[in-house]
């Protein structure tokens, strides 16, 4: 379009210098001609912007990783005229993350009413805005444009897969009943060490029903502590240098692997908590997961958790440890590049006495990113390699992906080091 009224521009300058210069009939001929074109075509692309209806349409609002939506766009020429140049603009950041072409373009004959339907891919989890950021009309000319916004969104939700893993490297002896990681008391429910009233304040799991029906008096039972180890999910939601659709897809591959392992846990009535850093809260947050239900809510969150902090790893494992004292299995699922912070990191945890997993995922390789440290960018295969290099050398068992990697088949392998 620039380029169109550069040239006009430049005629139009001309023919008023060869009325200025000359005068007579032919120039001021010329210059009305070109003036006379100018603002006929600007006029005619006016009316067709007010003779034009459009709308849009979507098939659902929810979706699973992997399913397609169908998105529908009706345009209606109320007028006997002819739109020679008719622009959609689709709604960012979404069209960049599934490849969709941001711009369609077609012609609409007069009085016509035209539909196109485009589906949608869901490669990713998470909550997009999806609609028309702007219907554009040109002239014939390609000098004048008029633009329309379109105020109808939706807000579409894309939940992850759930994979059902056949085998994983978790505890398995870990009781239902066991208290949060910020209730320090480690108690083993199969040890009674003495019962008492019911307190206000007393969770009901405490309460001995049995004795209770027999005194018809609320009594609770203390638990003896013991050393046992639970089995902790700590989330990183860092952003490490990646562009937009990168770090969807990072985040995607991490959030399919975690609710895997949660979801093998939930099977097998294995006792795990989920724990990543609030910057509303100021800290860290537990969520406990026991049953299907406790499930769903983790579910739920994982869906539109934003992976956009600044936190660093080390500092991350610092705030938590402050929070745990006894031992604990740590499952930390990271895409840290920094493998010097990484493995500082899991030193720290595990002078602590607790035993630790690391799921590391990074970008497919052959794709490049920014590292903080360093020479600048390096090749994502050569990251891979010194997570495998990290974990082998430090004694921690690693499972590394990448966004290309299939999820189950590498969680059910077991850990690379």
């Amino acid at each position: 379009m620039w380029k169109n009224r550069l040239i006009f521009g430049f005629i139009f300058i001309l023919a008023f210098a060869f009325i200025y210069t000359n005068g007579g009939k032919v120039p001021y001929t010329l210059f009305y001609m070109v003036a006379g074109v100018l603002l006929t075509s600007g006029l005619y692309a006016y009316i067709l912007y007010l003779g034009l209806e459009f709308g849009i349409s979507l098939d659902r609002l929810n979706a699973v990783k992997g399913e397609s939506l169908t998105f529908r766009f009706t345009a209606r020429n109320r007028l006997k005229l002819f739109i020679p140049y008719l622009h959609i603009r689709f709604t960012l950041p979404y069209a960049v993350l599934t490849g969709l072409d941001p711009c369609l373009s077609f012609s609409l004959l007069p009085g016509a009413k035209r539909e196109r339907s485009c589906e949608l891919p869901c490669r990713y989890r998470g909550e997009y805005e999806i609609g028309v950021e702007r219907v554009e009309i040109e002239d014939f000319l390609g000098i004048f444009r008029f633009s329309a916004k379109i105020p109808d969104i939706y807000r579409v939700r894309v939940y992850p897969r759930i994979l059902s893993l056949g085998s994983f490297a978790m505890r398995a002896d870990m009781s239902p009943e066991s208290e949060s990681i910020t209730d320090r008391k480690g108690e083993d429910v199969t040890m009674i060490s003495d019962i008492r009233k019911y307190l206000a304040g007393d969770s009901s799991r405490k309460v001995h029903w049995k004795l209770t029906a027999k005194l018809n008096e609320l009594m609770v039972k203390n638990n003896q502590a013991t050393s046992d180890q639970r089995n902790v999910i700590l989330l990183d939601l860092n952003r490490y240098g990646h562009s937009a659709a990168v770090s969807a897809a990072v985040a995607d591959k991490m959030v399919e692997a975690l609710v895997a392992v949660i979801w093998y846990g939930v099977n097998r009535r294995i006792l795990t908590s989920l724990v990543y850093f609030s910057p509303e809260a100021q800290g860290v947050v537990e969520i406990q997961v026991r049953d299907a239900a406790d499930f769903m809510t983790v579910f739920e969150f994982l869906t539109s958790a934003s992976f956009n902090q600044t936190l660093s790893y080390q500092e991350l494992l610092r705030l938590f440890s402050g929070e745990a004292v006894n031992p604990m299995n740590i499952f930390s699922f990271t895409s840290c590049t920094d493998t010097a912070n990484l493995t500082r990191g899991i030193d720290q945890f595990r002078r602590s006495g607790h035993d630790v997993t690391l799921i590391h995922v990074s970008p497919e390789p052959g794709t490049e990113t920014e590292r903080k440290h360093g020479s600048g960018k390096i090749s994502e295969i050569s990251l891979a390699e010194e997570i495998r290099t990290m974990a082998s050398e430090t004694g921690v068992r690693a499972f590394v992906l990448d966004t290309g990697t299939e999820t189950d088949s590498a969680l059910e392998r077991g850990p690379e080091t």
